[in-house]
């Protein structure tokens, strides 16, 4: 004879109700032994016992094989398991006293920001990185915490910036799924029919060019007279990333860009490929300003510098550094 089980409390909650209602039908069956059960169900004898224990809830398959073991009618205890099942889920819902800040197999979320620890490290170094460029990957194993890191992690801290801070106009969460390009294309490129967004822009010397940084990496050249984009060069396509701002010097002999990519670029107005390439920016680069006679050059970027460049040399003149924030250069 087999040791005596535990007693159980039926009004202690659903799962002890659903045990008791078991050990009732192996009572009605004549009391087997777990071991005899454990030989007709095809489950080991532990298994046959804790579906009756009452200390946790028995999957289905477990159920059916108990049931089976003491001939019971299957169909009628697969409905009682699945409204037990329900009554289980909404217990633990229910019950506050079961919260727990472990998250198990769940991502945590936005929400979850007061009980996400132990990645701090991790998030300032992400933040800093997303505010130095435009794109940054995130790569880890299946299950290392990667969507937990970006939503109860980055997030936050990126709502919580200051304006001038580097907190983003706004915070879209997008599944990839199988065709990212297609079903995110509005997100990714703007409303069907627009073309590439244009951000700054700045007037030639003669004040009859209008030149405009391209969403798309595109330098734009209008011809203001004519009010038609074509007539002095139309793209001026080099950078890999956006550009972010744009100035014409005042001997009208010089355009200068900067772009996400970390480059400054100097082009002839009349359009054609860059003069020069300038480059020494670690983060993006978001203005430009050409000094009187266009001899010299600043420009400052996400990496809170400001370098002044030889225009004629192409090269580095000087480097301002010290600020703790995203740099500007402004032009008079």
């Amino acid at each position: 004879m087999g040791r005596r089980e535990n007693p159980v409390d039926p009004s202690a909650g659903p799962v002890q109700q659903f045990a008791a209602a078991l050990r009732a039908l192996r009572t009605l069956a004549g009391q087997p032994t777990y071991r005899v059960m454990a030989e007709r169900a095809g489950f080991s004898v532990s298994t046959m016992s804790r579906a009756a224990g009452g200390e946790q809830f028995p999957s289905l398959p477990v159920t059916l094989a108990y049931v089976r073991a003491c001939g019971g009618d299957a169909g009628q205890w697969e409905r009682r398991w699945r409204a037990a099942s329900a009554a289980v889920g909404a217990h633990l819902a229910a019950s506050d006293a079961l919260r727990s800040p472990y998250r198990g197999l769940a991502r945590f979320e936005p929400g979850d920001h007061t009980r996400f620890f132990g990645r701090d490290q991790l998030t300032a170094e992400l933040l800093r990185r997303v505010a130095a460029h435009r794109l940054v990957p995130v790569f880890g194993p299946s299950g290392s915490g990667k969507s937990s890191l970006l939503r109860a992690g980055l997030i936050p801290r990126l709502r919580q910036a200051a304006p001038d801070g580097g907190r983003p106009a706004g915070i879209r969460v997008l599944a990839p799924g199988e065709h990212p390009v297609r079903d995110h294309a509005e997100a990714l490129t703007g409303p069907a029919g627009r073309g590439a967004p244009v951000g700054p822009v700045a007037f030639g010397a003669d004040g009859g060019l209008l030149v405009g940084a391209g969403g798309h990496g595109a330098v734009h050249l209008w011809d203001v007279a004519r009010g038609a984009r074509g007539a002095r060069g139309a793209r001026l396509v080099g950078h890999a990333d956006a550009v972010a701002a744009v100035a014409a010097s005042a001997d009208g002999r010089t355009l200068a860009s900067g772009s996400d990519d970390g480059t400054v670029r100097l082009w002839p107005p009349a359009g054609g490929p860059a003069r020069a390439t300038l480059r020494g920016h670690t983060g993006r680069v978001t203005s430009v300003a050409l000094g009187p006679g266009g001899r010299n050059l600043a420009s400052g970027g996400t990496d809170g510098t400001v370098r002044v460049w030889d225009v004629a040399g192409a090269r580095a003149r000087a480097t301002f550094p010290g600020h703790t924030g995203r740099a500007a250069a402004g032009q008079r």
